[in-house]
């Protein structure tokens, strides 16, 4: 049974939808608005373990599934980093930074990064200098992975220059590949000697957070079960604006969803209505 079928059988389901990146596949299930609150966790759970009922059936050499069930938290409070003159990975770290700072503010509860771009290695040959060596692109990326890197992402056609590595695995960064010693032929052949090495965004690229049509990095908040939506939207704005006060000029942060602001204006709408004389 296909992975399509087999999660059709999830109960208050309302569609599934799929997105192919580079190496991987992720799969996403929406429940209808009407499912309990109360039946979320066993239907995540009952998900899981189709997912490892069809993890026999997976090719050959495919890591996983893994299930992130954790989209069922309420993040009221996003906001998203707009860089000018910085890359979207300079962002995403001064963003992780702020993450880890944000951490120390009254009922926080969990915080995730929204449009992480993604990378990838890309080693570059030339046909020439393979054909002089009497080497050929397909025996270079086989003892790649016979070196435990990941498998090409995408597909592999043997007439281009280039092979695209996911910058996972055991070779993770441009360093350990350059300390690579490839075995072709019965030869010992640094990876350097034939190819370079660089980092560049992944493509195709990962889905983009957009902040009034320009890329940006989103961070989203959301507030501890036990805490009071106004006190923490309160704390967190005054921690965010000391934050922003710091950042470098051309990082610009925008405030894109506040839960705290609704609930406000909710309780001020009712008690104007409560105290209105007759």
């Amino acid at each position: 049974m296909s992975w399509e079928k087999k999660l059709q059988e999830t109960p208050w389901l309302d569609y599934i939808e799929s997105e192919t990146r580079a190496g991987q596949t992720v799969i996403y299930i929406n429940l209808r608005d009407d499912t309990p609150a109360h039946n979320v966790p066993a239907i995540w759970y009952q998900i899981r373990k189709k997912m490892q009922d069809i993890a026999p059936s997976l090719p050959e050499g495919a890591q996983g599934p893994s299930v992130n069930d954790e989209f069922d938290d309420t993040y009221g409070t996003i906001y998203g980093f707009i860089p000018d003159g910085y890359s979207l990975e300079e962002v995403r770290q001064r963003v992780e930074t702020i993450r880890r700072e944000l951490m120390s503010v009254p009922d926080i509860g969990k915080t995730v990064l929204l449009g992480e771009p993604q990378e990838q290695i890309v080693i570059a040959f030339s046909p020439a200098r393979l054909a002089g060596m009497g080497l050929t692109i397909q025996q270079v990326a086989d003892a790649l992975k016979a070196q435990n890197a990941v498998a090409p992402a995408g597909t592999l056609r043997t007439g281009q220059e280039n092979i695209t590595l996911n910058v996972s695995g055991a070779l993770r960064s441009e360093a350990s590949l350059r300390a690579v010693i490839l075995h072709i032929n019965d030869r010992y052949l640094p990876l350097t000697d034939i190819a370079t090495i660089e980092r560049s965004a992944a493509e195709p690229p990962s889905a983009a957070f957009r902040v009034n049509g320009r890329p940006a990095v989103g961070l989203a908040i959301s507030m501890a079960p036990t805490g009071n939506m106004l006190r923490f939207g309160e704390a967190l704005n005054n921690r965010m604006r000391a934050i922003g006060a710091g950042l470098p000029h051309g990082i610009e942060i925008v405030k894109v969803a506040d839960q705290s602001a609704v609930v406000s204006g909710a309780v001020s709408g009712l008690s104007g209505y409560w105290w209105k004389p007759c």
